[in-house]
């Protein structure tokens, strides 16, 4: 696991643009293997709590990072990881105060919308409740 480390932490962070380019240009969110992505959810849940204010150098850096959850969030079937990826978004407005903002701007409550929970499965009360909390930040 790329968090487990220190110097892990820093490559995915000092490398955050390669990253999610990576992610978006080869569509890796589309994908029907289903432990791809669990791993694509789990990472960027790992990431959004080593993100904060110092390692942001511009509006561009938070941008390309919500526009890479809201693309694998509206793409995603999983409960279990729109979860993931719902708790990396709101990791990411309390650990960088501005970025609620950046997100309105993108409009990023679009994707959080859009995102479809299964009624009855496993995680579909805490998403609903998570898409709730994040509407008071946008």
């Amino acid at each position: 696991n790329l968090f487990n480390s220190s110097s892990g932490k820093y490559s995915a962070v000092k490398n955050k643009h390669l990253i999610f380019e990576a992610i978006t240009t080869s569509k890796l969110y589309e994908t029907n293997n289903s432990n791809l992505r669990s791993s694509l959810a789990a990472f960027l849940l790992n990431f959004s709590t080593q993100f904060y204010d110092k390692y942001v150098n511009s509006d561009k850096d938070l941008e390309d990072y919500f526009n890479t959850i809201g693309q694998t969030l509206v793409n995603e079937v999983s409960n279990e990881n729109i979860l993931k990826l719902l708790v990396a978004i709101g990791n990411t407005f309390i650990n960088i105060p501005r970025s609620a903002e950046v997100a309105s701007r993108i409009n990023l409550q679009q994707a959080i919308t859009n995102a479809y929970i299964k009624p009855g499965e496993a995680f579909a009360q805490e998403c609903s409740e998570c898409k709730i909390d994040l509407a008071q930040y946008l």
